[in-house]
């Protein structure tokens, strides 16, 4: 994809400290960072501190990494920056299909080699695991992180309706579920995105995909790709990619009754404009919006009665987002 010029962040932000919750696990979660050498700016590298200070147990970063061949000298920038194991997936940047990334922007090999030790992981895919498509268990939730349409050393997964990798997601997350865990999954590719990129449904992940999440009951799908942050309501059916079945539209929302998508591609690399949000979303900003747009990560705090979830901005326009998902009666 054609990119522009990386504004100067207008503000760093004191990020909140509160602490994880004492019976549950606190992640971290972003996507699109890249870091000083790609952005010009020092926003990835903000983002990545406040990440750090989070008090989370694990990072989960859904691809397009650096967006240049410099894998060691981002993960010597992230290393010093999060003491804590980060899981990855790979971004169409660090895919093989230089149509989908507009160049092939370094080796998500290389990125293993070098980031933290990541925790357990159980392959989705008999020989198409980490660090493609995986399961990771914490303490009451379980991440499935897949790779739909990025081309890779294991091919180009579609997750389309009937594909052995559907079956596999749908089997992980009935297993999850099952176990009474909260179920989050996370992807570089979205379906549903207000973005530049849901003018290109080639250079998307399929509907398949997020109609088979809302009905197997994920809780939260989280993905890329588009370089701003938007977020949906609960929704319990999808019409298109503008239309949508609203479950519940107050923030505070009950567990099976759909699902809530978020976009979390604002944290680091060149920001970019969003669309009309229409009525399923929620929350969301980019260059284009009033006040300009915010760098930030989502943080997830999971117990055995809650998913809490809010974005937290580290530099640009302060905004604010969160959500809750509870278990019911």
């Amino acid at each position: 994809t054609k990119q522009t010029p990386a504004p100067t962040p207008s503000a760093r932000h004191t990020s909140p400290t509160t602490p994880p919750p004492p019976s549950g696990t606190r992640l971290v979660m972003a996507a699109d960072t890249g870091f000083r050498d790609s952005n010009g700016d020092d926003s990835a590298e903000t983002n990545f501190a406040a990440m750090g200070k989070s008090g989370a147990a694990a990072a989960f970063v859904m691809g397009d990494l650096a967006y240049q061949r410099s894998e060691q000298k981002y993960c010597d920038v992230v290393n010093q920056l999060m003491k804590m194991p980060i899981e990855i997936v790979p971004g169409n940047h660090e895919g093989l299909d230089p149509a989908h990334s507009g160049q092939t922007s370094g080796s998500i090999m290389n990125y293993v080699k070098c980031l933290p030790d990541r925790l357990a992981t159980k392959p989705l895919l008999k020989g198409k695991g980490y660090p493609y498509n995986y399961v990771v268990d914490l303490p009451k939730v379980r991440i499935i992180m897949i790779s739909p349409n990025v081309v890779s050393e294991v091919g180009q997964l579609t997750f389309a309706n009937g594909t052995p990798e559907q079956v596999a997601l749908l089997a992980a997350i009935k297993e999850g579920k099952k176990a009474g865990q909260w179920i989050i999954v996370g992807e570089h590719e979205p379906w549903l995105t207000i973005g530049e990129h849901a003018a290109e449904p080639d250079n998307l992940s399929t509907p398949d995909l997020a109609r088979a999440q809302i009905a197997a009951g994920v809780d939260l799908v989280i993905a890329g790709h588009d370089h701003n942050y938007s977020r949906t309501h609960q929704l319990s059916a999808l019409e298109s990619q503008t239309s949508a079945t609203i479950a519940d539209d107050d923030n505070s929302f009950v567990r099976g009754a759909g699902t809530v998508f978020a976009v979390i591609g604002n944290s680091g690399h060149i920001p970019r404009e969003i669309g009309d949000p229409g009525t399923m979303w929620a929350s969301s900003w980019g260059t284009n919006s009033p006040g300009g747009t915010s760098i930030g990560f989502l943080q997830v705090d999971a117990t055995a009665e809650s998913l809490s979830v809010s974005e937290i901005t580290t530099s640009g326009a302060e905004r604010s987002d969160s959500f809750v998902i509870s278990k019911a009666g």
